[in-house]
């Protein structure tokens, strides 16, 4: 019988998790505005403020001011030459933890493989990076993952 699981985990930092999902949930256009950036894209404001035409532009800009609080988004601004006319253009884009919440947003079916292999990797590294910093507040040796791990890899059913 296969198990069905996500391609990842999402470890959160225990003091903003709940700004992080706040921020995200609380809302419809929070989610939304995750959806469209899915795609991994520079999002410009404007552009999303047109895409998201069913909400005000304020709830929109004040969604985008509130995820980029909270580490989902970041922002930035660049010159765009449009017909000789100089503008100035504010974009978004997600963030390492953005990202991880945006796949919370597709069903793991369209992910790539090469994708999951990608965030699993790089999932992993953050979560063993933390769990290092946890062995030197506790006066743990690290090794001990690595037992942990050989022993999992030997438990599941990838080894069978």
């Amino acid at each position: 019988m296969e198990k069905k699981v996500w391609p990842y985990i999402l470890p959160l930092p225990l003091t903003e998790q709940y700004t992080l999902f706040s921020s995200v949930f609380a809302s419809k256009v929070s989610v939304k505005i995750l959806e469209i950036s899915s795609s991994g894209r520079r999002m410009y404001q404007k552009d999303l403020i047109e895409e998201l035409n069913e909400y005000s532009n304020k709830t929109v800009i004040l969604k985008l001011k509130k995820l980029v609080e909270s580490g989902i988004l970041s922002e930035g601004v660049e010159k765009k030459i449009i017909k000789s006319k100089t503008y100035w253009v504010k974009w978004y884009e997600l963030t390492f933890i953005g990202k991880w919440f945006s796949l919370l947003l597709r069903p793991p079916n369209q992910i790539p493989g090469d994708e999951a292999k990608n965030i699993l990797e790089d999932l992993f590294k953050l979560y063993i990076i933390n769990a290092i910093h946890l062995c030197k507040k506790y006066k743990i040796n690290p090794s001990i993952f690595r037992k942990a791990f050989d022993k999992a890899l030997k438990e599941s059913d990838i080894s069978k």
